[in-house]
C-alpha cells in the first residue's frame, strides 16, 4: 500500500469536498527548431466543479488558448449540467478551418442521450468515440463518489514519486498555510513504470523496455515544484512547478511546461452554474456543419470514382474489338445491371480464349462499381458502337463515355451509343 503524502493527502481532501473552483495557467515552450522559431501554447483555466448531488452534477470550463501548435487561438467555454453538456463554439483563427463552424461562432450547442443516439446512428464509424466520451461524463454525473474514489486510489498510488519537504508557512486571506517544496523522485518512477511490464516477455524485449523508460524518465527534470496546504483544513491552496525535458546527447533543454494552479471554494454548492438560455441541439450542429462537410466530400468521392469507372470501360471495350473486330456481337439497349449476353457489357470471346473468365470479370465489375457510384445508370451498344452513362448521386448531372473518345459531363439521359449533351 502506498504510505501517505502530504500532496496525496491535499488532493484526496480536495476530492471528498466534491466541490471547488480553480483558476490556473499552463506555459508550454520548445527550444528554437531549424528556422529558429519556437513552438508555444499559453493556456488558461478557470474550472468551477460541484459534484455534490448525484445525477445534477455542476462544471464550467473557461479555456483560453494561444499557441502556434494548431489552428486555435481562442477562448473555449464548457458546461456539463446533470445529463446534458454544453459547449460554446469558439472563434477561430484559421478561417479555412473554421469555415464550417463560422455560423456558430459564440453559440452554445447542447448534447444529449437523444443527440448522441440520432449522430451515432447516422455516423456509425464515430459511434464507439462520441458514446464512449458521453458514457464517461455520465458515469460521473450519475456516480460522482465512485468516479472520485478512482482518482483517489491513483493519487495514492503515484504518490510515492514525489519528494516532500517543508520550507515555510504563510497566511493568505486569513488562511495559514504550510509552504512544501515537490521534486520528482525518478528512481521511484522508474520502479513504478518498469514494475508493469509484462514479466512472461522474452529478456531482450524487457531489456530493451526497462531502458526506454530510464532514459525517457531521466529526461524529465522537475523545479521549483511548490505546493501550499492549510495548516488546519489540509487542503490545497496553491501547487506550481516546472517540468524541463532534457537532451542528454546534445546537453540542452528541448522543451519547458510551466503549471501555476490555485484552488478555492471548497465544498461550495454553486448555483451560478445554470445552463445557457438560447442553444442548438447538437443533431441540429451537427447536421449542419461536420454531416454536411462529411456528405460533400463523400459526393466528390463518390463522382470521382464513377468518372474513373466509367472511364475504365475504354480500354476493355478494345479488347473485345480486337478479339471479335466488333464492339461485341449483338447490342444492349440500356441495361446495366443484366446486360445481353454477346453485347460488349456482357462478352462472349471468340474459340475457348484464356481471357473470356478475366475479361467478364472486369466488365462486371465496372458495371458495379458505376451502379454503386450513380443514382442512375444507361448502357447503350451495337456492335460497332457503345456509350455508358451515370448520374451523381445528388441527381446533379451526369457523366458520359463513348466508343468515340468522348469522356465528358452531360445533362441529359443518353437514348443510344452515343453521348449527348
Amino acid at each position: 500500500m502506498a504510505k501517505a503524502s502530504v500532496l496525496s493527502d491535499a488532493f484526496i481532501n480536495l476530492i471528498n469536498k466534491k466541490s471547488v473552483n480553480a483558476v490556473g495557467t499552463l506555459h508550454y515552450e520548445s527550444s528554437p527548431q531549424s528556422n529558429n522559431l519556437k513552438n508555444y501554447a499559453d493556456i488558461s483555466l478557470q474550472s468551477t466543479q460541484d459534484l455534490l448531488t448525484p445525477g445534477s452534477i455542476k462544471s464550467d470550463q473557461i479555456l483560453k488558448v494561444d499557441t502556434n501548435l494548431i489552428p486555435i487561438n481562442s477562448t473555449l467555454e464548457i458546461k456539463l449540467i446533470g445529463d446534458t453538456f454544453y459547449i460554446k463554439i469558439p472563434v477561430i483563427s484559421y478561417k479555412e478551418f473554421a469555415l464550417p463552424f463560422a455560423s456558430y461562432e459564440r453559440q452554445w450547442i447542447s448534447f444529449n442521450k437523444e443527440d448522441i443516439t440520432a449522430i451515432s446512428k447516422d455516423e456509425p464509424e464515430i459511434k464507439e468515440y462520441i458514446q464512449n466520451i458521453y458514457d464517461t461524463l455520465m458515469s460521473i454525473n450519475n456516480k460522482p463518489i465512485s468516479e472520485l474514489s478512482k482518482v483517489s486510489n491513483l493519487v495514492k498510488e503515484y504518490s510515492p514519486i514525489i519528494i516532500e519537504k517543508k520550507i515555510g508557512s504563510k497566511t493568505d486571506n486569513g488562511i495559514s498555510e504550510d509552504k512544501y517544496s515537490l521534486t520528482l523522485d525518478t528512481n521511484a518512477l522508474i520502479s513504478k513504470l518498469t514494475s508493469n511490464i509484462n514479466s512472461s516477455m522474452g529478456t531482450a524485449s524487457r531489456n530493451y523496455q526497462i531502458k526506454a523508460i530510464k532514459d525517457s524518465v531521466n529526461s524529465i527534470k522537475i523545479k521549483n515544484g511548490l505546493i501550499y496546504v492549510g495548516k488546519k483544513d489540509r487542503l490545497p491552496y496553491e501547487l506550481s512547478f516546472t517540468a524541463q525535458q532534457y537532451d542528454s546527447v546534445n546537453h540542452k533543454v528541448i522543451s519547458t511546461f510551466d503549471f501555476d494552479f490555485t484552488f478555492s471554494d471548497f465544498g461550495s454548492n454553486f448555483d451560478s452554474i445554470i445552463a445557457p438560455t438560447s442553444v442548438t441541439t447538437a443533431t441540429d450542429f451537427y447536421n449542419n456543419t461536420i454531416k454536411k462537410s462529411l456528405d460533400e466530400a463523400r459526393l466528390k468521392g463518390q463522382k470521382a470514382a464513377m468518372k474513373a469507372s466509367l472511364s475504365e470501360m475504354r480500354p476493355v471495350a478494345e479488347l473485345i474489338y480486337e478479339n471479335t473486330n466488333s464492339y461485341g456481337t449483338t447490342s444492349n439497349l440500356g441495361n446495366c445491371t443484366t446486360p445481353t449476353p454477346g453485347s460488349v457489357f456482357n462478352p462472349i470471346l471468340k474459340g475457348y480464349s484464356s481471357n473470356q473468365s478475366d475479361l467478364n470479370m472486369q466488365t462486371k465489375n465496372i458495371l458495379n462499381n458505376v451502379i454503386n457510384y450513380s443514382s442512375s445508370y444507361l448502357c447503350y451498344s451495337t456492335t460497332s458502337s457503345w456509350a455508358m452513362q451515370g448520374t451523381y448521386k445528388d441527381g446533379n448531372g451526369s457523366f458520359c463515355v463513348d466508343s468515340t473518345g468522348v469522356a465528358k459531363e452531360t445533362t441529359t439521359a443518353i437514348t443510344g451509343p452515343v453521348c449527348g449533351n
